[in-house]
């Protein structure tokens, strides 16, 4: 009996001693890099270390996007919809889409046709932008809410070139030499456009020129199983094609196209969202980046 006793106090004892210890030491200390000596702060009772981890280290945030409400959809601590290879966000708060003269795009806090930033000319480019990873296309669209604008996005699986069937799945070959090839070769990285109102329908296709696809010839060579139910005809703007054209963002029924962005089904998808939002401008830019 005593030594249940005993067990229970020490029990107690070293229960009590960890919640009083948990009450003033964060077990999760939070982290900027870059200071040059040791902080300690008292929040709410709660002391939090902020230690200098050296510049080898990644930076962290230590407050939410203040438009975190306005993408119910993404992390409050994300950096620019975690592309940062496309756009820059330098307060957190919503931009515009821009392009330089290099096909470089990014996003500015701004809504003018033209800004420069270090010496460099950006053009406003609209509402709307395409990008296309080799793996997905993602479209990205604003809409302005009680005179704050909101970027909305939504992903659709894509590929380009011609595709290898190895072990039960497709592999593409995004490469330089790759893109050089007109045969199986997918589109050539650089910045094209489309317009989105010059949609073309498999639903309008004459009689005459669907019977023509199902032979490998007309204007639709292979019918609505090479071209889906929409096409949308890709121009270049700042690219080098190596001598291609022809490139199209279209369906299908199977994976692959030379040159073309295929999305099989979801062109259906992309066709009805470019609709739903109805946005002014009827070119779209596209940024091709593997």
């Amino acid at each position: 009996m005593k030594s249940l006793l005993l067990i229970a106090v020490l029990f107690t004892s070293s229960f009590l001693f960890a919640q009083e210890k948990q009450s003033y030491e964060n077990p999760y200390p939070k982290f900027v890099p870059y200071i040059t000596e040791q902080i300690t702060t008292e929040q709410n009772l709660v002391n939090v270390d902020i230690k200098d981890l050296g510049k080898e280290q990644p930076a962290r945030w230590l407050s939410v996007d203040p438009l975190a409400d306005k993408y119910p959809g993404w992390s409050p601590y994300n950096y620019v919809l975690n592309n940062p290879l496309i756009f820059v966000d330098p307060d957190g708060r919503y931009v515009d889409f821009y392009k330089d003269t290099e096909g470089n795009v990014q996003w500015f806090k701004d809504n003018r046709q033209t800004i420069t930033v270090e010496n460099k000319t950006w053009e406003n480019i609209g509402t709307e932008y395409l990008e296309f990873s080799g793996r997905e296309l993602t479209y990205f669209w604003q809409t302005t809410v009680d005179g704050e604008m909101i970027l909305n996005q939504t992903n659709f699986t894509a590929v380009s070139g011609v595709g290898d069937w190895t072990s039960q799945s497709f592999t593409f070959d995004y490469s330089t030499s790759s893109q050089m090839n007109s045969n199986t070769g997918p589109i050539p990285e650089g910045l094209y456009s489309i317009n989105k109102n010059a949609v073309q329908k498999w639903e309008d296709v004459g009689f005459g020129n669907k019977l023509l696809g199902v032979v490998g010839r007309g204007s639709w060579p292979g019918g609505y199983d090479s071209w889906g139910s929409h096409r949308w005809w890709i121009n270049p703007e700042i690219a080098n094609t190596y001598g291609r054209g022809g490139f199209t963002i279209h369906g299908g029924t199977s994976w692959g196209s030379r040159g073309c962005i295929d999305m099989r089904y979801g062109a259906t998808s992309l066709y009805n969202s470019m609709s739903t939002n109805n946005l002014p401008n009827n070119k779209v830019y596209l940024g091709v980046r593997y």
